[in-house]
């Protein structure tokens, strides 16, 4: 069988050397046989895997790639076959991937959450097919192999404009607004993302609360209206709407 090359980009601090490392175990636990370099200067029908956080300086970075590959800056042979959304810490992470990969038209190959289990094997200087192989994460890897050996189409991303970036981060940040946080206990960002209802100034917690209730139908008794500081403990009762306990 003819070599196949694979290059992964990623921002630095994005975790991209923990993805090679324990996919490249993944394929050689299939079978393959697998060498890693630092970089290929022969960019000879080069299948590229951008490996992204959810931190705008690393999306940034990826809009770039996208744009230097829709203006011809890189070689023809260099193929872009999809997203890897590594070390996503938060329940949000995911969703600002996808949404960035959809405007861009994209396709997040898999998702790879933060993981105390790929930060001890790092330790040891292990990858996870050996120190870990019943893992979840060990799955994930697996997955991504997979993948690769079936062979990833090319894809035509749209790179979004300076403005367009700005517009888009700036809407995120909208919705992870510091206004979001009441008496240090609980994040109503969560209320915010999963039912839509915003969070304006100088309301209370109990005013937010009742907001919910009116707009989404919530049967009345399903939000508790708690004391001001306490943790609001049955929110969980109220359909989308999420206890971060």
């Amino acid at each position: 069988m003819a070599t196949r090359k694979i290059a992964f980009y990623g921002h630095k601090g994005v975790g991209t050397t923990t993805v090679v490392v324990n996919v490249a175990a993944a394929l050689a636990e299939a079978g393959q046989r697998v060498i890693v370099v630092g970089c290929d200067g022969e960019p000879n029908s080069t299948a590229v895997l951008a490996v992204t956080s959810a931190q705008i300086p690393s999306l940034k970075s990826l809009n770039h790639l996208m744009r230097f590959k829709a203006q011809g800056i890189l070689p023809k042979a260099v193929r872009l076959v999809g997203l890897v959304g590594n070390a996503l810490p938060t329940i949000y992470a995911e969703a600002v991937v996808e949404d960035f990969s959809h405007k861009s038209e994209q396709k997040v190959i898999v998702y790879i959450p933060r993981s105390l289990v790929v930060y001890r094997c790092e330790f040891f200087g292990e990858t996870l097919i050996d120190a870990a192989p019943l893992a979840h994460h060990t799955y994930l890897y697996r997955k991504l192999a997979k993948a690769l050996l079936a062979g990833l189409p090319e894809l035509s991303p749209e790179p979004l404009s300076i403005e367009d970036f700005e517009d888009w981060s700036r809407s995120w940040g909208d919705r992870l607004c510091p206004q979001c946080l009441y008496g240090g206990t609980y994040n109503l960002f969560h209320c915010t993302l999963a039912t839509g209802v915003p969070v304006p100034d100088g309301q209370s917690e109990g005013m937010v609360l009742t907001t919910l209730r009116n707009r989404h139908g919530f049967a009345s008794g399903s939000i508790d209206v708690l004391e001001e500081g306490a943790v609001p403990r049955a929110v969980h009762k109220a359909k989308r709407v999420i206890d971060l306990r």
